[in-house]
């Protein structure tokens, strides 16, 4: 089936994938965040001839967020299979996730990229100077 569906997404250009290079000397790490909006529980009603019936819609909108990371070896790449069409990037120069991810939390100078909003289907490389 995912060698169909990769003969469709060339084809048709229905793929919302992101790719991300690593041109630094040093291995670096990607946090991919999504934000998607959720519906819950809408409660209708609905007039029936000359009775008339009063209900309240009961809309519930839940903001879910999904974060992953993945480590990029220098001069490799990450292809990501987006979730949604809004997504948001930071990226690390760390050698494990813990250090990453105390870089991000400290703002230290290995956080070279804070929640970059990235187009799908674009690629996107950190260059030898650890720039984006």
């Amino acid at each position: 089936m995912s060698c169909l569906k990769n003969v469709l997404e060339r084809l048709f250009h229905w793929s919302n994938i992101t790719h991300i290079a690593n041109a630094n000397e040093k291995d670096i790490w990607v946090c991919f965040e999504s934000n998607n909006l959720e519906i819950e529980g809408i409660n209708t009603a609905v007039p029936i001839s000359e009775i008339e019936i009063n209900r309240s819609i009961n809309i519930n909108v839940n903001k879910v967020s999904n974060s992953g990371w993945a480590k990029i070896k220098s001069r490799k790449y990450h292809r990501y299979n987006r979730s949604s069409k809004t997504e948001k990037i930071t990226i690390v120069c760390a050698a494990t996730l813990r250090e990453a991810q105390v870089a991000m939390t400290n703002m230290t100078s290995d956080l070279l990229l804070l929640d970059y909003a990235v187009q799908q289907n674009f690629s996107y490389v950190v260059t030898k100077d650890g720039e984006f």
